[in-house]
């Protein structure tokens, strides 16, 4: 029986075996496959395999991905959207490139930083599925609360937005977020600020994960287990925010879990009315939700639940 003091031990003995047996040019896909579903291991072992070539030993717990020259500490739970990178490189759907250390990725003429290997598939749903392109956005203003590394608020900008107020909690994230705004030249159209949208102004404790930087949450702690770095970040609420833009033509949220206390406080205090069409993740049972929107006269265009367990709802009131 193989024993190992900590996690990175595990991972490295996965990776040397995994490198030897291609190394000897032998191929277990057969019996690998048969327990992929069951198996990190037996994950791993098929994902090298896949990517001979591509990807080469580097030290403990670390492969190198050779095109983007970047040693990778590996984990078990980025095997997924490590076959993301993988496909939409080999679709030509997303262009990647490194600098100065740095992974960026280009798609639709826009260049993104990306806190590699997380962003691919916000990329993806944001640009190739087009997740949010339901409404028409020229000459629209957009609030995107949740706005990850600005990605949607790029997006939304790109299709003829005149002003996107953008939020995004997390300070890792916002900073990368801010970084593209510059680097897309969309200053003038967007404006993204470092705070969460809750249900009460002030600050709060958010908790970022390293891992998996997009499911950081105000309300979510302890992740899947996942390791955290704990930030406290200022707050405002979409009463405020209504007060300074007026009226919305389209109201973005995806904020782990904060939209159970947005849009009850919304509803309450009559928010809902100056804004015309919402796209929203939900991170739950849906039913709350649709009932305010219902309430508030939005019509249920599009529900749709997604493989992450959430659901990505559009509404509209026209």
């Amino acid at each position: 029986m193989v024993f190992f003091k900590d996690e990175r031990e595990m991972y490295d003995f996965v990776l040397r075996v995994g490198f030897l047996l291609n190394n000897l040019n032998l191929d277990f896909t057969v019996l690998t496959g048969k327990f992929e579903q069951r198996s990190t291991a037996f994950r791993t072992l098929n994902f090298l395999r896949r990517h001979k070539g591509e990807v080469s030993y580097a030290e403990k717990g670390k492969f190198t991905l050779r095109e983007l020259n970047l040693d990778f500490e590996f984990d078990f739970k980025d095997i997924g959207i490590l076959n993301s990178y993988f496909g939409a490189k080999k679709d030509g759907i997303i262009h990647f490139f490194s600098s100065n250390s740095k992974i960026f990725a280009q798609v639709h003429g826009l260049v993104f930083l990306i806190p590699f290997p997380h962003g691919i598939w916000e990329l993806t749903e944001t640009f190739i599925s087009e997740a949010y392109g339901y409404f028409n956005l020229e000459n629209s203003t957009v609030v995107d609360v949740g706005a990850f590394i600005g990605d949607t608020a790029a997006y939304f900008a790109s299709k003829g937005a005149k002003k996107v107020l953008a939020f995004e909690a997390a300070p890792p994230i916002f900073e990368i977020a801010q970084e593209n705004i510059k680097m897309n030249k969309l200053q003038n159209t967007v404006e993204i600020r470092n705070k969460a949208v809750t249900a009460r102004e002030g600050e709060i404790e958010l908790s970022f994960y390293n891992s998996q930087p997009g499911s950081s949450s105000i309300i979510f702690k302890d992740y899947l287990a996942l390791r955290s770095t704990n930030y406290q970040v200022k707050t405002t609420t979409l009463t405020e925010i209504m007060k300074e833009v007026k009226y919305v033509d389209v109201l973005k949220i995806d904020c782990e879990g904060a939209e159970y206390q947005i849009l009850p406080l919304a509803s309450n205090e009559g928010n809902l009315k100056n804004i015309s069409n919402i796209i929203i993740e939900i991170h739950g049972p849906p039913r709350q939700i649709l009932d305010i929107l219902k309430a508030n006269q939005f019509r249920i265009v599009k529900l749709l639940n997604k493989a992450s367990g959430c659901y990505l709802l559009t509404a509209s009131k026209k």
